[in-house]
């Protein structure tokens, strides 16, 4: 399900931060242990677990409360704003106390290019999210009975379960000047998350 989380402002001299990292969301995220990108940080509940891989040299930065975890990737150009005193580092702190305070609407009071991801441990459910003009990219796929996410479509593609067939419509689209889907990719199973929604 896809939902408008707010306008966001954009910001200048934007440059490639982070390194390629990918969170597998599911049941049973194990099968990230055969893949060229070995699982770093990993958070079980009863109905299901996420893992992070890769994260090591990115900007992923990550905070837990005993309900949520969070995972923000990005600028957060608000942040003293929203906690005075607050640096980068603090990002993904910020957006914790935020969600657990104003829930999806938390979204809204973010400016900067971001993605972020929100695992909610105690009810199984996960809303990713990306800033309005999509500055930073946020990339999803299914493999088996999970959900693989990550800020490189390639990535996503070389893992065990996801199809690296092209998307024949997406890349005839592009090819005849056309624009595709905002959600296409040149895979056919990639996706993208369009700028400024949340996926649930």
């Amino acid at each position: 399900m896809l939902t408008n989380v707010s306008e966001r402002e954009p910001v200048a001299d934007q440059a490639t931060w982070h390194a390629d990292w990918l969170v597998a969301f599911g049941p049973d995220v194990r099968h990230l242990a055969a893949s060229s990108i070995r699982a770093t940080r990993r958070w079980h509940s009863s109905a299901s677990e996420m893992a992070v891989s890769g994260a090591a040299g990115s900007d992923l930065r990550m905070a837990e409360g005993t309900q949520l975890v969070v995972l923000f990737s990005g600028l957060l150009t608000n942040a003293q704003d929203l906690m005075p005193g607050a640096t980068q580092d603090d990002a993904a702190g910020i957006v914790l106390r935020l969600v657990q305070k104003h829930g999806v609407d938390a979204f809204s009071k973010l400016r900067g290019p971001f993605a972020a991801i929100v695992w909610n441990r105690h009810e199984g459910t996960l809303l990713v999210a990306r800033d309005q003009v999509g500055f930073e990219p946020m990339f999803y796929a299914r493999s088996g009975t999970g959900w693989l996410f990550s800020p490189s479509p390639d990535v996503l593609a070389a893992q065990p379960g996801v199809s690296r067939d092209p998307d024949a419509v997406a890349l005839s689209e592009w090819v005849c000047g056309w624009f595709p889907a905002v959600e296409d990719t040149t895979y056919r199973d990639v996706k993208r998350v369009p700028p400024g929604s949340g996926i649930t």
